[in-house]
């Protein structure tokens, strides 16, 4: 003789479940935060050419002005942040290469 045994939820049963819950919301909001999150790209050649331009042409002082920056930015669409990391980048990884060069 088979009986029908069931489980009585308790509250404990609930907070399992609701945590559960949670666990998958957040995993959910994780996915979208990665899937909307922007890719980094790398700049357009043509814009790379007029900046490290003006790195060559001014290879002994490499800091150009907020004048220079707003300059440049009209020219190649960067805004003054993108352009003030593009040279911080740039002294340390391109200009040594030039001052090498001129040597």
């Amino acid at each position: 003789m088979e009986t029908n045994k069931k489980k009585k939820k308790t509250d404990d049963d609930d907070d399992d479940d609701d945590n559960g819950e949670k666990e998958e919301e957040k995993e959910k909001q994780c996915k979208r935060r990665l899937v909307q999150k922007k890719r980094r790209g790398n700049l357009p050649k043509c814009v790379t050419a007029i900046l490290k331009q003006w790195l060559i042409d001014h290879h002994k002082h490499p800091y150009p002005t907020e004048e220079e920056k707003r300059a440049l930015g009209l020219k190649t669409d960067l805004t003054l942040n993108q352009i003030s990391n593009w040279f911080i980048n740039a002294r340390r990884r391109i200009l040594p290469f030039i001052l090498s060069q001129k040597k």
